[in-house]
């Protein structure tokens, strides 16, 4: 038994000794590695003949001691203790070198800007707060343009009160505490914040509330706020249920939230807002303001099915077809719009123009269902059908029925709008041009059913008569312009064109052509630290019309325009600057990278005349 004890014993103590020994051994071959730092960030960002001294630190080495080395001594220079000097207006990269193991470095990149900040003020000098509330500074720098923008926030007292990276001051406990936001480029220059904050308990309840929530857009609310208060996009929790005594909420996730004023801010959701649904705002970490919840009464779809207070659909068949028609199918599946059952606006139908005809055998089946027989070719049968929501706002479908046989063939193409091509030495500095060619969508008798433009586009010898000046019709059927270096004057066009068929018949399609000069949008895109965002895509989409709009912008840095359908994109400038031209009209701006996280999204957004629209990320997406 003793010998067995003393076994036991030194087994012990071997493992012992070998756990202690993999511990030494792991702590010894740990990897050597520099941290390098600098007042900007992870980028040294300074300014022409100012300096800033970078921080290195060298871990897994006795021997702490470095040296700098410049990829351009042209751009910028340092010193032997990391002193970094701005030459010229570029950007370079530091190497920091272990003196010990050359091996061992690190590198950093840096920017040098052409100008110094020259001053930073600050929106206020002295606020007051309920421990608990949130308030965000506003600075502005002089001058403007060719300066590093960022900026370092710090607080004298973190108990008192903290500030993020983006000039947020979080109020912790009652006392004071000063704000110091300084220019990172070496200038030296900086502005200061006195923040007196309260105990909540001690003040009276915050008499912010939220005064009303309405519907924007398919995804989006708007909130307004009885007085100023910054809300970030994590203090607002939005959630739904489908019945005024249901418990189960169901939580959106906030994709963009957008204000001007810090009282009337536009929230994008990540799904539908559905009519009937109870609507609940929460605003966290402001004591005082109280959750609201709200009704959606707003027949936001039945609205964005319409321009105006109408739409003309046609439908073309054949003598020998026997058609049903549901009214109630044009807005319950509508594009997949997500109308459905339950969820959709409760819509009343109601005929009230039903030409009668002899030639046409018109059978009632009960609901919103009719049928009907053409005995003969029939051009232009039209039906007017009354919808009208759950708010009484009432709008007209024209349904016009074209019925052919083997001897007569009618087509219609759809009234179309675009922009007027403008060639790039008559438009402003060549930013802009417009559409080169110009699709008719072409109905006919002879079409099959969910194949609506084969038997146009299958046609030979088109011809078109009413043409704008400078375009031509292709051997495809479109238009378009003749020569790139001319403009193409805008107006409307009636159109016929010619075409014949596979079986030798004439096909003539009357089209509705609009040209418009449209509108230019311009303006600047920054993240939420106000640098540019560089070289990125924004779209612009028509919002939720019978017809897509149409926006073109054009892209300096490649120098080509794009044209995606009936969503078009533009691209920043190496500034965040872009420009796009546009129909008039109501549109979703919106940008997101490659791993669909959004930048920036805003709906129902008016453009009807030039505007300088300047759009703000809620997230750090600078490059």
């Amino acid at each position: 038994m003793k010998i067995i004890k003393r076994i036991n014993k030194y087994m012990v103590m071997s493992v012992a000794s070998l756990a202690f020994a993999g511990i030494l051994s792991s702590m010894t071959y740990a990897k050597p590695n520099i941290k390098i730092s600098s007042p900007s960030g992870k980028v040294v960002r300074v300014a022409k003949g100012k300096k800033v001294k970078l921080k290195a630190i060298v871990k897994q080495l006795k021997d702490k001691k470095v040296s700098f080395k410049t990829n351009n001594p042209k751009v910028v220079r340092v010193s032997a203790n990391g002193t970094v000097k701005g030459i010229t207006a570029g950007k370079t990269k530091i190497t920091v070198i272990s003196n010990s193991n050359p091996k061992i470095k690190k590198t950093i990149k840096v920017v040098v800007y052409k100008k110094a900040v020259k001053k930073i003020k600050l929106g206020v000098k002295k606020i007051n707060l309920n421990a608990g509330e949130k308030y965000k500074l506003k600075a502005k720098l002089k001058p403007a343009k060719n300066v590093n923008k960022t900026l370092k926030y710090t607080s004298s007292n973190k108990k008192v009160a903290t500030v993020t990276k983006k000039g947020v001051i979080k109020a912790r406990a009652a006392g004071i505490a000063k704000i110091t936001v300084k220019a990172t480029d070496g200038s030296k220059k900086k502005a200061v914040c006195n923040v007196n904050v309260s105990d909540s308990k001690l003040q009276v309840v915050d008499s912010t509330e939220i005064k009303s929530i309405k519907v924007r857009g398919l995804n989006s609310l708007d909130i307004e706020l009885s007085r100023k208060k910054v809300i970030e996009p994590g203090d607002i929790k939005v959630s739904s249920k489908h019945l005024a005594e249901g418990k189960e909420y169901f939580d959106y996730r906030i994709v963009s939230l957008n204000t001007t004023d810090n009282i009337h801010y536009e929230v994008v959701l990540n799904r539908k807002v559905y009519f009937g649904s109870y609507i609940n705002v929460k605003i966290d970490m402001h004591p005082g303001i109280k959750t609201k919840e709200q009704v959606v009464d707003e027949c936001v779809r039945f609205d964005a099915l319409f321009e105006g207070n109408s739409v003309d659909i046609y439908y073309m068949y054949s003598t020998d077809t026997h058609v049903i028609m549901h009214f109630g199918n044009f807005f319950d599946g509508y594009q997949n719009e997500g109308i459905y059952g339950d969820r959709c606006e409760p819509i009343k139908y109601t005929i009230i123009d039903i030409p009668k005809d002899k030639d046409v055998v018109l059978k009632y089946g009960g609901t919103d269902e009719y049928s009907l027989e053409f005995k003969k070719p029939y051009y232009d049968y039209k039906m007017v059908v009354l919808a009208e929501d759950a708010n009484g706002n009432k709008k007209y479908c024209n349904y016009h029925f074209f019925a052919g046989d083997k001897e007569t063939v009618y087509a219609r193409a759809h009234e179309d709008t675009y922009l007027a091509y403008k060639a790039n030495s008559s438009y402003e500095d060549g930013y802009i041009e417009g559409d080169e060619e110009y699709i008719p969508i072409v109905l006919s008798t002879l079409d099959k059913w969910n194949d609506c433009i084969n038997a146009y586009k299958s046609c030979v010898d088109y011809k078109a008569t009413g043409l704008p000046d400078n375009t031509e019709i292709t051997k495809s059927g479109y238009i378009r312009v003749k020569d790139y270096k001319l403009d193409v004057k805008p107006g409307t066009y009636n159109i016929t064109i010619t075409a014949t068929t596979k079986d030798g018949k004439e096909l003539v399609v009357p089209y509705k052509l609009n040209l418009v000069e449209g509108v230019v949008v311009s303006g600047k895109f920054t993240d939420a630290l106000g640098n540019p965002i560089k070289n990125e895509k924004i779209y612009c989409d028509n919002y939720y019309g019978y017809e897509y709009g149409i926006a073109y912008g054009f892209n300096k840095l490649y120098g080509t325009a794009h044209n995606v359908g009936r969503s078009e994109y533009t691209y920043t400038d190496n500034e965040g600057n872009y420009k796009m031209r546009v129909i008039p009209g109501v549109y979703n701006i919106y940008s997101f990278n490659n791993d669909g996280i959004t930048f920036y999204r805003s709906e129902k957004v008016s453009f009807k005349s030039n505007i300088t629209y300047n759009i703000k990320s809620n997230i750090e997406v600078s490059k």
